[in-house]
């Protein structure tokens, strides 16, 4: 969180000091930079089982988050009765050294990874099953 509040602090003296080109230019620097410190590898061991013919999920939830359980859950499962689509369940308070890893700060979060594991679309809140479905979809087609 202070790293976010120091980037904006940064980002506002930038375009006051020397204008919006390098404004452009630090924001592009410090979005590659959060990329690659969150670059999911597939040699992580959450994937280690995954198919890698088939789409996946990777959800990052707890016991405790409702937009989880009302929600992020049904989701899951309607789109496991549609689709071949692997689910992977990651619970935030038994696997901290996941969520670090792959970037989660808040949850529910979704990240859907295409055949081959490579990350196609990440979701930072409650996605319902349509949206989980389309993404899923726009891997393979």
């Amino acid at each position: 969180m202070l790293m976010t509040i120091l980037s904006v602090l940064v980002a506002g003296v930038v375009l006051i000091l020397v204008g919006r080109e390098a404004l452009i230019r630090y924001l592009e620097r410090r979005i590659k930079l959060v990329a690659e410190q969150a670059e999911i590898k597939a040699s992580d061991p959450l994937l280690a089982d995954l198919d890698t013919v088939r789409p996946a999920v990777v959800y990052f939830g707890a016991e405790w988050c409702n937009p989880c359980k009302l929600v992020q859950e049904p989701a899951l499962q309607q789109l496991q009765t549609e689709l071949d689509v692997q689910v992977i369940r990651v619970d935030l308070d038994t696997n901290r050294e996941a969520a670090q890893r792959w970037g989660v700060m808040s949850v529910p979060r979704t990240f859907v990874l295409a055949p081959g594991g490579d990350v196609h679309t990440t979701n930072l809140d409650a996605v319902h099953a349509p949206t989980l479905k389309a993404q899923v979809q726009a891997t393979v087609g």
